[in-house]
């Protein structure tokens, strides 16, 4: 079991979370040309949001939905991973069972995804 794979503060849930992405000790620019290291909802959803930008950049066609689609189809699965629930760290339950996706966003199979249609 990766037990620290998702951070104990991580929202989750299958009905209200779509998908997961790394937003734990992120390092990000500041002011004054320096970096720091964040955790949150607010380092996670710029991974998501840069991976719709880059797939929406090559195939402008597609609507919101169908991107959207598309990036919760192709998450990378952990189908055998166990991690700690957020909401009660003694107990593990499978990664999948965090979000509607059940994965982690991959910029690289949502490419090989479409390009395959």
């Amino acid at each position: 079991a990766n037990e620290d794979f998702v951070a104990s503060f991580s929202n989750y849930g299958q009905k209200s979370v779509d998908i997961f992405a790394p937003g734990y000790r992120i390092l990000s620019s500041t002011p004054g040309n320096n970096y720091a290291s964040y955790s949150g909802t607010s380092m996670a959803a710029p991974v998501v949001s840069g991976v719709a930008a880059m797939v929406w950049s090559r195939y402008p066609e597609l609507s919101a939905v169908e991107l959207k689609a598309l990036l919760l189809d192709s998450a990378r699965r952990y189908p055998e991973l166990l991690v700690k629930k957020p909401s009660s760290p003694e107990t593990l339950v499978p990664f999948s069972a965090l979000s509607i996706s059940g994965g982690m966003v991959d910029a690289e199979a949502a490419f090989e995804t479409i390009a395959s249609k």
